[in-house]
This record gives C-alpha cells, sequence and structure tokens, in this order.
C-alpha cells in the first residue's frame, strides 16, 4: 500500500499595510508555499508530492499507540490555576 507523505509548504504572511512579505518565487521548488491574507491561507504553490511506504503493520502499531504523558514544566506552575493571578 502506497501512501503520500504530508507535503511540505512554505508560510507567508502579510505586512501591516496587508502585502506578502515575500513572493513564491523565493521559496524553493521543494515546497508548496501558502499564504495567510484576511484570516485564511491562500495556496500559491501546491507542494509536489512524494510517496513513502510504510507496511500495514506499522502503521496499525502507530494507531494504536497511546503518547507518551510530557512532565508538566516547572513553568507551568507559575502560571497558577485558571482565574487566578500568580
Amino acid at each position: 500500500m502506497r501512501r503520500h507523505s504530508p507535503p511540505p509548504a512554505g508560510l507567508l504572511g502579510c505586512n501591516a499595510k496587508g502585502l506578502p512579505i515575500a513572493a513564491a518565487d523565493e521559496i524553493p521548488l521543494e515546497f508548496g508555499a501558502m499564504l495567510w491574507r484576511n484570516n485564511a491561507f491562500e495556496v500559491l504553490r501546491p507542494a509536489p508530492r512524494h510517496e513513502t511506504t510504510l507496511p500495514f503493520a506499522t502503521w496499525m502499531t502507530l494507531a494504536r499507540a497511546t503518547p507518551a504523558q510530557l512532565p508538566l514544566d516547572e513553568a507551568q506552575a507559575l502560571l497558577g490555576d485558571e482565574g487566578q493571578l500568580p
């Protein structure tokens, strides 16, 4: 079974005047180009597709896997409880 990996993309934004900060041709052709304008993404150039192959058993193992619980960062304790100022 062949799957397609997610295509990489170059993301562009706009300056204070609403103009793009760069042009799509300034992003390497190996990447797609998207522009964030008016609270929406605009596809300037789609990314090329690359096929990947993973065995079915690997996909199933990944699907069944439980994400590891990350330890709480000490900085989080400084934030305090919701609704309270530290």
